[in-house]
Order: C-alpha cells, then sequence, then structure tokens
C-alpha cells in the first residue's frame, strides 16, 4: 500500500488557493489567497519565531494573525464578465491594493472573516491532501 495519498507537507509547502467566502451567502466572493498549511516548514519556522516573541499580552488571535501572513504568497481577485472568469485588481475603500505583508496583516485585522476562513484552510490537513486519483 503506497500511502502517499496522505503526504499534506508537499502541498501545504507549495501553497493552496483559497477563495475567500461571503459570511452569509457562502458564495465566492472573487478574492482568492494562496496560503501554505500547517504542516509546511514555512509555518512551522514562522511559529517557532512568533512564540520567541510573545509577551504576557500576546492573544491567539495575534499569533493566527501573524501565521496567516507569514503563510500567504499571494493574492488575486476575479470577476465574471460574460460568463468568462477574469483578473481583476483587488481594492479596498476604492483603492487598488498590491500583495504585500503590511496589506494582508492590516486587511485580516479590518476583516476578520477574511483571517477566519485563512486560518481555517490553513489548518486544515484535507485542504492539502494530493488530488484524489480515479481509482
Amino acid at each position: 500500500m503506497d500511502l502517499a495519498f496522505l503526504d499534506t507537507t508537499t502541498k501545504a509547502e507549495a501553497g493552496v488557493e483559497l477563495e475567500i467566502k461571503h459570511p452569509k451567502t457562502g458564495k465566492g466572493i472573487g478574492f482568492f489567497l494562496t496560503i501554505k498549511g500547517s504542516d509546511s516548514k514555512t509555518y512551522a519556522k514562522a511559529l517557532k519565531e512568533i512564540m520567541k516573541k510573545v509577551g504576557p499580552d500576546t492573544t491567539e488571535e495575534e499569533i493566527r494573525e501573524k501565521l496567516i501572513v507569514a503563510c500567504t504568497v499571494g493574492w488575486r481577485g476575479e470577476e465574471v464578465v460574460d460568463g468568462k472568469p477574469q483578473a481583476c485588481p483587488v481594492m479596498l475603500d476604492g483603492k487598488e491594493i498590491k500583495f504585500s505583508e503590511s496589506a494582508l496583516a492590516e486587511m485580516i485585522k479590518r476583516m476578520p472573516t477574511i483571517r477566519d476562513q485563512a486560518n481555517a484552510f490553513m489548518t486544515g490537513r484535507a485542504n492539502f491532501l494530493p488530488e484524489a486519483s480515479g481509482s
């Protein structure tokens, strides 16, 4: 028996795309984050560094936010035009925002639903399993 179908570390290190969903409707909003998983070396290294700096007032929420920032490798926007998905800029308050750690950190502080979805995705091992074979 080949147990490779349980390998979460390979895709966790490469990163997998997550589409953020509207918290009320559950529908994708066309905003995608590419996130490395909790079984990646990146996550382990970031957690180790974060834990060195934890103070008595540090919250679990702050630790999760820092892990999300450390493990997110990019974002993209997408909208459907004439029934076809097309790339579009990511906007906030009418201004285009480019991906950066600081922009992401600010975004997840302001929009906890993004933080919560990213955290659940990043720590959900099923998201990082190899594609199922046709067996």
